[in-house]
């Protein structure tokens, strides 16, 4: 069965499907809505209009789907599911024409949500072959017994979800953190390095709207946590924070969930499953010791890897109606295939993992791995097929372990790339073989 997967993390909305060759294709943004009166425009693009134009720009509504009223001259917006309804309706675009599809929604959903989210996809004329706990799903593949925590973030809460694990996997609560998601931490910080350039620049970033877009913008790339310091700068004011700082601000804005982390820790002595773009967060806080990362990427494997189950209990559910299922059987981690040998990029010995998104390597030391293409980077790694492909920007040198290359490359697990003019250092791997 050919089918397309949606994965519904506001953080990164992400669609994958397979072509007729067995190909994998994915497209991925983050819940960003511009709106403007003739025109709307999704993900990163309208991120980057945040602060700029904070009225046109909503970023909640995949967290609060639903019928709350927004205030919109645009005749095709009146409430967040038409923001949602939008979104589905531009990442389909993207990609080959599908009708059947697994969703794969996050745990804090209400039944009021995924009853409306349902709807959506029978408006995007898209039939629903199974809806899927996306906890229950990641952590059927992970061969542990007894009680089981899984943490996972999105763009203004994080989640820890409890889940009890024998012959099967089978979900039972998850605690919500409000705003203590990532585009939350974004706003702390920002406010933070606003107190820095106030104190050591006398300058107050806040006071002017291109400013302050400055400042998140730069935070985004910053949290990929690529080097020991970093640079921020605003025209011809610079401050330089280092990664220790960042972590200390990290480690307190987290600092209830990390508390949870602890306690249950201590009491079962297991380390707690993290999704990858959460445990990049987390990485130097107190807590880092204590989490296990799971391998970025691996849903649409493990869709397929449960794909009869999944088939089974939908079809014994649709005698009624579409019902989420949260309960699966313990299957094998998905055989590694050419998609997953590389899962993790390595630099300054920090690994961060590869996602659907197109990742940008600078020759600056500070925003080395960039998810924002300025024309000012060396080269780029983007997803082709199953294939992760190198490719050099701007005629700049980059070599791939020996030799200099000219136009694109495949990319295998162990290959290194080093930037021609700063030396930087970058090495692909497979986090199975790390962990």
């Amino acid at each position: 069965m050919n089918i397309t997967v949606i994965e519904c993390n506001d953080s990164q909305l992400t669609l994958t499907q397979r072509d007729a060759n067995g190909d994998q294709h994915c497209v991925s943004e983050p819940g960003f809505a511009y709106v403007e009166h003739h025109e709307i425009i999704f993900g990163e693009p309208a991120r980057l209009q945040a602060q700029l134009n904070p009225a046109a720009v909503y970023s909640h509504y995949w967290q609060r789907l639903g019928y709350q009223d927004i205030v919109s001259d645009n005749p095709n917006v009146r409430h967040y599911a038409d923001l949602v309804y939008l979104q589905l309706q531009h990442l389909l675009s993207l990609v080959e024409p599908c009708e059947e599809v697994v969703l794969v929604v996050p745990p804090s959903f209400s039944a009021a949500q995924l009853s409306l989210l349902l709807g959506i996809m029978q408006s995007c004329q898209l039939k629903v072959l199974a809806m899927v706990n996306s906890v229950v799903l990641v952590m059927s593949s992970r061969q542990s017994t007894g009680q089981q925590i899984w943490l996972d973030i999105g763009l203004h809460h994080s989640e820890c979800s409890r889940l009890n694990s024998g012959e099967k996997i089978i979900f039972d609560r998850v605690d919500t953190y409000s705003e203590q998601g990532i585009y939350s931490l974004i706003c702390h910080l920002a406010r933070w390095l606003n107190q820095l350039f106030i104190s050591q620049c006398r300058f107050d970033t806040s006071l002017a709207a291109d400013s302050e877009q400055s400042i998140y913008s730069q935070l985004s790339n910053i949290l990929a946590k690529s080097t020991s310091s970093y640079r921020i700068s605003i025209g011809d004011r610079e401050i330089t924070i280092k990664r220790q700082q960042l972590n200390q601000q990290i480690d307190i804005f987290f600092n209830d969930l990390i508390a949870a982390v602890q306690r249950f820790s201590d009491h079962s002595g297991n380390k707690v499953a993290i999704s990858a773009r959460f445990a990049t967060l987390l990485s130097g806080t107190r807590c880092a010791d204590l989490l296990a990362p799971v391998p970025a990427a691996l849903t649409y494997g493990q869709v397929l890897n449960q794909l009869n189950n999944i088939s089974q209990l939908a079809t014994a559910e649709r005698k009624t109606s579409i019902s989420l299922i949260t309960e699966l059987p313990l299957a094998a981690v998905p055989p590694v295939t050419s998609a997953s040998t590389i899962s993790h990029i390595v630099f300054n010995g920090q690994a961060y993992p590869l996602t659907c998104q197109t990742l940008f390597l600078s020759d600056i030391e500070n925003q080395a791995l960039r998810v924002i293409n300025d024309g000012c980077n060396v080269a780029e790694i983007k997803k082709v097929g199953l294939q992760w492909q190198l490719s050099c920007l701007n005629d700049h040198k980059v070599v791939l372990g020996q030799s200099v290359i000219a136009q694109s490359r495949v990319l295998s697990c162990g290959d290194e790339i080093t930037l021609g003019q700063s030396n930087l250092s970058f090495t692909l791997i497979n986090v199975h073989q790390e962990l």
